[in-house]
């Protein structure tokens, strides 16, 4: 970076010991009987969204919604294929090809550099800790409700599920 430090990973400890702050943070909501109700609902969230889950991706609508776009999947290769035999399509393509080499280039480059592997490290570092794996698990849960479910959308689910994680982590004795 021009003139400034690279931004440094913190340090393996430092991630481990923020974690079990915020742990150890939560829990202490727990004490009250509005926390032991709000660890309880996000329990039973959990177990409903689970549930939800399954359902959506059981039912009928999940099915054709899969077969429509496995079928509009193949209009669009059979039309993608009839562009790019035009003579449009052959210059679009070497157009596209030099970009795209020019990009891998580039993202090999951003992928050597100290912030990269510093953000993989963090990255790392907060996926070991258990609060790290449940609010992640919990984002990922929640964003792959999103898609199915038409009014919740996947980032208000990362955020739910993420919440839903942390609460998860805070009721859970080690």
């Amino acid at each position: 970076m021009s003139g400034m430090d690279e931004p440094k990973a913190p340090e393996p400890n430092k991630i481990d010991k923020l974690a079990e702050e915020a742990t150890e943070a939560g829990r202490k909501l727990l004490d009250s009987e509005t926390g032991r109700k709000v660890a309880q609902a996000s329990e039973n969230a959990f177990a409903k969204a689970e549930a939800l889950g399954r359902e959506a991706m059981a039912s009928d609508t999940a099915k054709q919604a899969a077969a429509k776009a496995k079928e509009l999947a193949g209009d669009a290769a059979e039309a993608g294929k009839r562009f790019m035999d035009s003579d449009t399509g052959k210059k679009v393509s070497e157009v596209g090809e030099k970009a795209y080499d020019k990009a891998g280039a580039l993202a090999r480059q951003a992928m050597a550099s100290d912030a990269a592997k510093q953000a993989s490290d963090t990255a790392k570092q907060v996926w070991s800790t258990r609060l790290g794996k449940n609010m992640a698990t919990g984002a990922a849960a929640g964003a792959a409700l999103g898609l199915v479910v038409p009014f919740v959308g996947t980032i208000f689910g990362e955020v739910v599920g993420a919440g839903l994680g942390y609460l998860r982590t805070i009721t859970k004795k080690n």
